[in-house]
């Protein structure tokens, strides 16, 4: 899987020159077609992994939480290594709305409704 996404971003690097709207037919719609791709692919084998690892703790570095995960019964932590605007705060920039950065106005956070600890690395779940 990852030559699959060395090779992905190596065959966008021209998009990347790119204003981020003019991104958003090629490269984000690619990029998000391939995260859905490559986690049915995961979703395929990663059940048997974990039964065959017995994780006390799994710990996910991906833009989306495969349901083998969340079935498996231990706690799991996202890392968020790729988008610091994913962690909440009072001058976090929310990066899916309008809220602009200079403005004196907090944000609340979707995920502050949530039944999850969030630290400014990662969020955990519970069992």
């Amino acid at each position: 899987m990852a030559k699959y996404w060395s090779d992905f971003i190596n065959g966008h690097i021209p998009n990347f020159r790119k204003r981020p709207y003019d991104q958003i037919d090629n490269y984000v719609k690619d990029c998000w077609d391939a995260i859905v791709d490559t986690a049915v692919w995961a979703e395929k084998t990663l059940p048997g992994i974990l039964t065959e690892l017995q994780p006390d703790l799994i710990c996910i570095d991906n833009v989306i939480l495969f349901p083998a995960t969340k079935q498996h019964g231990v706690p799991w932590v996202r890392i968020i290594s790729c988008s610091e605007n994913e962690i909440p705060g009072r001058s976090t920039r929310d990066s899916t709305s309008s809220w602009q950065a200079a403005a004196k106005t907090p944000i609340r956070s979707v995920s502050s409704s949530s039944p999850r600890r969030t630290s400014t690395c990662c969020s955990i779940r519970k069992r």
